[in-house]
């Protein structure tokens, strides 16, 4: 089931909703265009900020799908991808929201069947810390957070 971030999806639609708004007082009812909120406004938001926080969610229904073909299984706490951090790129960071303890979901990565392929280098208070190959993988659990980032291997 894709996850997404609850907020940036009620931000995309009251901005969606506003933007009909918009449309409709400066289109349809021919009412007076006033300052930013006028007919820049409507561009604004159709053309840049609509389309990035659309593209972001769309990014962010596929990260624990990455983040599985990545090697490492997907807690079931998991709750929802935030932000820009959904795993692409040739240095992916992945970030989600839980509400597990830390203490459950370092020992759930600390289990090999899931972390396949990778082997557990180190552990701090930190973070844990895997290698494969060229690669590093760590993974920093905090209150709310489950953060993975992979980097090459110095």
């Amino acid at each position: 089931m894709p996850t997404m971030d609850t907020s940036l999806i009620i931000t995309l639609s009251a901005l969606l909703l506003f933007a009909w708004a918009l449309y409709y007082y400066l289109f349809i009812k021919h009412e007076r265009d006033f300052f930013f909120l006028g007919k820049s406004g409507l561009f604004l938001i159709m053309l840049f900020i609509a389309p990035m926080i659309a593209t972001t969610l769309y990014y962010q229904s596929g990260a624990k799908d990455r983040l599985q073909k990545s090697g490492f299984t997907i807690h079931s706490s998991f709750e929802s991808s935030i932000g820009v951090a959904t795993g692409t790129g040739d240095n992916p960071i992945w970030m989600f929201s839980t509400e597990l303890d830390k203490a459950s979901i370092v020992n759930f990565y600390k289990q090999e069947q899931n972390h396949q392929g990778w082997q557990l280098e180190s552990e701090d208070e930190k973070w844990l810390t895997f290698i494969k190959k060229d690669k590093k993988m760590r993974i920093n659990i905090s209150k709310d957070t489950a953060l993975f980032v992979i980097s090459p291997k110095e």
